[in-house]
């Protein structure tokens, strides 16, 4: 029996590359991971970026946090403009591939 080595190789590669494609379909390649942290903000820049740095309370470090018209802001009036430096917050968010994205942010009980 006698193959034909020139169509079957080709049809090979078509096969391979197609599987490769509808793997990464949709999937991106650095999934979003859920973060959490609790700290006093540090800073705000609201020209350009419309983000926040934090102080982990836990483990001392900072964390930088973009916003966006997604993110939801409890107990703070005024939403982002109501930040203030020094104010302490539980953040919830997501990485993305130019860093922290904030979900949440909600002002802790502690400031009352």
């Amino acid at each position: 029996m006698r193959v034909k080595t020139g169509r079957t190789r080709a049809a090979l590669v078509a096969v391979a590359a197609a599987g490769t494609l509808a793997a990464g379909a949709g999937v991106p390649a650095q999934a979003a991971a859920p973060v959490d942290h609790d700290g006093k903000v540090l800073s705000k820049e609201s020209k350009g970026t419309n983000s926040f740095r934090i102080k982990d309370d836990e483990t001392g470090n900072k964390h930088r946090f973009r916003v966006n018209r997604n993110t939801r802001f409890e107990r703070i009036p005024g939403g982002f403009s109501g930040l203030r430096r020094g104010m302490v917050i539980s953040v919830d968010g997501r990485t993305a591939p130019n860093g922290l994205v904030a979900t949440e942010v909600e002002r802790d009980r502690r400031n009352d």
